[in-house]
C-alpha cells in the first residue's frame, strides 16, 4: 500500500499530503508528458512554423523564433553565412518533416530536436554543396525559391537551371525576378519588421526585382528535392519560365519574346 508523503518510484520526487493531492499531482505529471505530432510541409517559412507550434501548444511563437535564430552549437551552423542582411538568420535551416513534441515544452528543447534533424539531412548533401561552388546559404536560398516557384518536384531541376543560368550571366540578367521573394516581403518582413526603416532595408535585400542576384537569405524552408535540384540541375539554355496556375504545366523560354508567348499560353497574359 502506498502511503501519503514522498513518492519517487517510477516518477519524479514530490510531496503530497493525501491521496487526493497525489492523484492531482500525478494527473498534472501525465499532462506535462502529453505529446503532439505536427507535420510541416516544404515551403513553410519560420513565421508559419512558429504559429503552428503555438497553435499546438508546444511553445510560444516568439520564444521559438528567438531560440531558433540563435546558435545551438551544431556543426552545420559554422557553414551558415551571417551576412547581416538576413531577416531571420536561420530561415531555410528547418527541415520539413513530421515531428512529435511535448506539449508546453521549452523552445530550446524544440529547437534542439529540429537542429538534430537538419544536421542529419545536411550530412547527406554536404559534400555536394562543398563541390557546387556555392556557399550553404546560396544553395539554401536558391532552393527556397525553387521550392516555391516549381509546379512540381519533377520540374524543380529545370526551374533551378533557369535561375542558375541567370546567375551565371549577371550582365544580361542581373535580377532573378521571382515573385516568391515579393510574397516573403509582404507576408513576413512587412508584418514582423520593427519599423519603416527595417522594412525598407530588408525589402532592398530580398526583392529580386530590385536587388542583383540572390536575395540575402532563404525565403522558406525547402525540402530535399529542391535542394538536390539546385545541386543537380538540368542543363538547359532557358532564362525564363512560367506556370499555368490551373493545369500546373510549366513553359520555358530562351528569349523574352518566347517568354511573352508562353505567358499567353499559360493564361497569364492576353495576346497582343
Amino acid at each position: 500500500m502506498i502511503s501519503p508523503g514522498y513518492i519517487a518510484a517510477g516518477f519524479s520526487n514530490f510531496k503530497a499530503s493525501g491521496y487526493s493531492e497525489i492523484i492531482e499531482k500525478l494527473s498534472q505529471m501525465r499532462e506535462s508528458y502529453k505529446t503532439v505530432s505536427i507535420t510541416f510541409t516544404e515551403g513553410e517559412n519560420l513565421l508559419d512554423i512558429a504559429k503552428k507550434l503555438e497553435d499546438n501548444e508546444v511553445c510560444t511563437a516568439d520564444d521559438f523564433l528567438f531560440e531558433f535564430n540563435k546558435n545551438q552549437g551544431f556543426d552545420f551552423e559554422n557553414d551558415v553565412d551571417d551576412n547581416g542582411d538576413m531577416f531571420y538568420r536561420m530561415e531555410g535551416y528547418f527541415y520539413p518533416d513530421t515531428y512529435e513534441f511535448y506539449v508546453n515544452d521549452s523552445a530550446g528543447n524544440v529547437t534542439k530536436k529540429l537542429r538534430e534533424q537538419f544536421e542529419k539531412k545536411y550530412k547527406t548533401v554536404k559534400a555536394k554543396i562543398k563541390n557546387s561552388g556555392m556557399s550553404l546559404n546560396e544553395v539554401m536560398t536558391l532552393a527556397s525559391i525553387v521550392q516555391l516557384e516549381a509546379a512540381s518536384e519533377d520540374e524543380m531541376p529545370k526551374v533551378a537551371s533557369v535561375f542558375l543560368n541567370r546567375l551565371d550571366d549577371p550582365d544580361t540578367y542581373p535580377m532573378l525576378q521571382s515573385d516568391t521573394t515579393t510574397n516573403y516581403i509582404k507576408n513576413v518582413i512587412k508584418t514582423e519588421a520593427d519599423n519603416t526603416a527595417s522594412i525598407e532595408h530588408y525589402t532592398e535585400c530580398y526583392d529580386t526585382y530590385k536587388c542583383k542576384g540572390l536575395p540575402a537569405g532563404p525565403i522558406c524552408n525547402p525540402g530535399m528535392a529542391a535542394i538536390k535540384a539546385v545541386l543537380e540541375p538540368k542543363k538547359t539554355d532557358y532564362y525564363y519560365f512560367c506556370n499555368n496556375l490551373k493545369t500546373g504545366e510549366t513553359f520555358y523560354a530562351k528569349t523574352l519574346d518566347e517568354h511573352e508567348e508562353n505567358l499567353v499560353k499559360a493564361g497569364l497574359a492576353k495576346k497582343k
